[in-house]
Protein backbone atom coordinates (compact mmCIF):
# COMPACT_ATOMS: atom_id res chain seq x y z
CA UNK A 1 0.00 0.00 0.00
CA UNK A 2 3.02 2.44 0.93
CA UNK A 3 4.95 1.66 -2.32
CA UNK A 4 1.83 2.92 -4.34
CA UNK A 5 1.57 6.28 -3.11
CA UNK A 6 5.41 6.52 -3.83
CA UNK A 7 5.54 5.36 -7.81
CA UNK A 8 8.67 6.91 -8.55
CA UNK A 9 10.63 6.29 -5.87
CA UNK A 10 12.61 3.41 -6.45
CA UNK A 11 13.93 0.65 -3.94
CA UNK A 12 11.58 2.19 -1.44
CA UNK A 13 11.95 0.97 2.44
CA UNK A 14 9.61 1.87 5.00
CA UNK A 15 9.17 1.71 8.49
CA UNK A 16 6.49 -1.07 9.80
CA UNK A 17 3.24 0.88 10.91
CA UNK A 18 1.59 -2.06 11.91
CA UNK A 19 0.92 -0.36 15.39
CA UNK A 20 0.41 3.01 14.08
CA UNK A 21 -2.90 4.39 13.53
CA UNK A 22 -3.33 7.57 10.93
CA UNK A 23 -6.98 7.91 13.02
CA UNK A 24 -4.41 9.98 15.67
CA UNK A 25 -2.11 11.54 13.75
CA UNK A 26 -2.14 13.89 10.98
CA UNK A 27 0.53 12.39 9.09
CA UNK A 28 3.59 10.46 9.08
CA UNK A 29 6.92 10.87 7.65
CA UNK A 30 10.09 9.14 7.99
CA UNK A 31 13.58 9.64 6.66
CA UNK A 32 15.52 6.98 4.67
CA UNK A 33 19.26 7.95 4.82
CA UNK A 34 19.83 5.09 2.24
CA UNK A 35 18.48 7.18 -0.24
CA UNK A 36 20.41 10.64 0.24
CA UNK A 37 18.40 11.36 3.14
CA UNK A 38 14.96 11.59 1.45
CA UNK A 39 11.98 12.00 3.69
CA UNK A 40 8.65 10.66 2.80
CA UNK A 41 5.41 12.32 4.38
CA UNK A 42 2.44 9.96 3.92
CA UNK A 43 -0.68 12.22 4.73
CA UNK A 44 -4.76 12.67 4.15
CA UNK A 45 -5.79 15.28 1.76
CA UNK A 46 -8.51 15.91 0.08
CA UNK A 47 -10.40 12.71 1.56
CA UNK A 48 -7.70 10.25 0.07
CA UNK A 49 -4.45 9.59 1.59
CA UNK A 50 -1.28 10.73 -0.19
CA UNK A 51 2.51 10.32 -0.31
CA UNK A 52 4.86 13.36 -0.92
CA UNK A 53 8.61 12.54 -1.02
CA UNK A 54 11.97 14.69 -1.12
CA UNK A 55 15.40 15.49 0.05
CA UNK A 56 15.54 16.87 4.07
CA UNK A 57 18.32 18.23 5.49
CA UNK A 58 18.04 19.23 9.08
CA UNK A 59 19.51 22.90 10.03
CA UNK A 60 21.99 23.15 12.93
CA UNK A 61 19.66 25.82 14.45
CA UNK A 62 16.46 25.74 15.64
CA UNK A 63 13.36 27.43 13.50
CA UNK A 64 9.78 27.87 12.76
CA UNK A 65 7.68 24.87 11.44
CA UNK A 66 6.03 25.45 8.26
CA UNK A 67 3.35 22.78 9.30
CA UNK A 68 2.54 23.73 13.64
CA UNK A 69 4.20 27.12 13.66
CA UNK A 70 6.20 26.18 16.71
CA UNK A 71 9.97 27.15 17.32
CA UNK A 72 12.17 23.69 17.40
CA UNK A 73 14.62 21.74 15.68
CA UNK A 74 13.66 21.96 12.12
CA UNK A 75 15.40 20.93 8.61
CA UNK A 76 14.27 21.85 5.31
CA UNK A 77 12.32 19.54 2.87
CA UNK A 78 12.25 20.48 -0.68
CA UNK A 79 10.56 18.35 -3.36
CA UNK A 80 10.50 18.68 -7.11
CA UNK A 81 6.97 19.17 -8.75
CA UNK A 82 5.77 19.42 -12.27
CA UNK A 83 7.01 23.18 -14.08
CA UNK A 84 4.97 24.47 -16.76
CA UNK A 85 6.19 23.01 -19.56
CA UNK A 86 6.46 18.90 -19.49
CA UNK A 87 10.23 18.61 -19.61
CA UNK A 88 10.47 21.04 -16.82
CA UNK A 89 10.79 20.56 -13.66
CA UNK A 90 10.52 22.68 -10.04
CA UNK A 91 11.98 22.64 -6.58
CA UNK A 92 10.01 23.64 -3.75
CA UNK A 93 10.80 23.39 0.19
CA UNK A 94 10.08 24.76 3.31
CA UNK A 95 11.42 24.37 6.95
CA UNK A 96 9.36 21.66 8.76
CA UNK A 97 10.15 19.59 11.94
CA UNK A 98 12.90 16.89 12.50
CA UNK A 99 10.89 15.42 14.94
CA UNK A 100 7.14 14.39 12.89
CA UNK A 101 5.49 12.62 16.00
CA UNK A 102 6.24 16.44 17.98
CA UNK A 103 5.23 18.08 15.23
CA UNK A 104 1.51 16.26 15.18
CA UNK A 105 1.24 16.65 18.89
CA UNK A 106 1.91 20.43 18.14
CA UNK A 107 -0.26 20.76 15.09
CA UNK A 108 -3.82 22.08 16.13
CA UNK A 109 -5.50 22.60 12.74
CA UNK A 110 -4.87 20.99 9.16
CA UNK A 111 -5.34 24.27 7.24
CA UNK A 112 -1.05 24.47 7.20
CA UNK A 113 -0.44 21.09 6.37
CA UNK A 114 -3.49 21.18 3.45
CA UNK A 115 -1.64 23.94 2.29
CA UNK A 116 2.05 22.84 2.44
CA UNK A 117 0.99 19.12 0.04
CA UNK A 118 -0.95 21.48 -2.02
CA UNK A 119 2.04 23.49 -3.08
CA UNK A 120 4.32 20.37 -3.48
CA UNK A 121 1.61 18.58 -5.96
CA UNK A 122 1.00 21.49 -8.34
Amino acid sequence: MIKGLFPKAKKLKSPSFDDFDLKEHSYISWIDIRANHRKYIIAYYQNKLTGIYGSFDPLQQKGICTLCGKHGEVGLFVAKVKGIRRDMSIKRGNYICQDSLNCNRNLTTLDKLNTFIERLQK
